[in-house]
């Protein structure tokens, strides 16, 4: 028997130093990490020793929704993603392409359809598209599919339900009414999880 609590130890020994395949003992280890950093830190969000999320944390969230709920309201608001893909593409577009695009509307080709024959004006046309085109570099699309996920990251981040995380934390609090300050209680972590 004591031989086989020795070889636990020692396997336990050896495998809290090089490591093991025990997937459950890496879980437990990694949280142990994480709660050491969160006890660390100056915000005092988690007590550690009884798995409790306390009160600032709850207060840290509110002044988020504060401050998102606005943005909450137009992002519900907000029916069709293609106009914001597009919007963000026209907000990127440089002093020529807006000029070209200026000149390829559909009034401004009728315009120019009365004082120019048919084959000029397509070759117009044609060279217009390909110069609004060019202007698309492979940084510029670039860039603007970054700003495109940038505001996706941001919606979804607006989007998220902040009442539901603090009416947790306090059962009185009321959706999107900011007049009274709220009375926030502790409450253990599997609640936050």
């Amino acid at each position: 028997m004591a031989d086989k609590e020795a070889g636990g130890f020692f396997k336990n020994l050896f495998a809290a130093l090089f490591g093991s395949n025990d997937k459950d003992a890496e879980k437990k280890r990694k949280l142990r990490n994480i709660a050491k950093r969160l006890s660390k830190t100056h915000y005092n969000f988690y007590k550690t020793g009884t798995n409790e999320v306390l009160p600032q944390f709850a207060k840290f969230i509110y002044e988020i929704y504060k401050a998102v709920s606005p943005a909450q309201a137009i992002f519900a608001n907000m029916q069709n993603q293609t106009a914001i893909r597009r919007s963000l593409i026209e907000y990127s577009f440089t002093e020529n392409q807006q000029k070209i695009l200026e000149q390829l509307t559909e009034e401004s080709i009728i315009e120019k359809s009365k004082s120019l024959p048919l084959q000029q004006l397509e070759v117009f046309t044609n060279q217009a598209l390909a110069s609004f085109e060019n202007d698309f570099t492979r940084e510029k699309i670039l860039s603007i599919e970054l700003m495109y996920q940038n505001f996706l990251c941001l919606k979804d981040f607006c989007s998220y339900d902040f009442y539901f995380l603090l009416k947790k934390f306090d059962k009185t609090l009321s959706e999107k009414q900011f007049t009274t300050n709220p009375q926030f209680a502790k409450i253990t972590g599997e609640y936050v999880v």
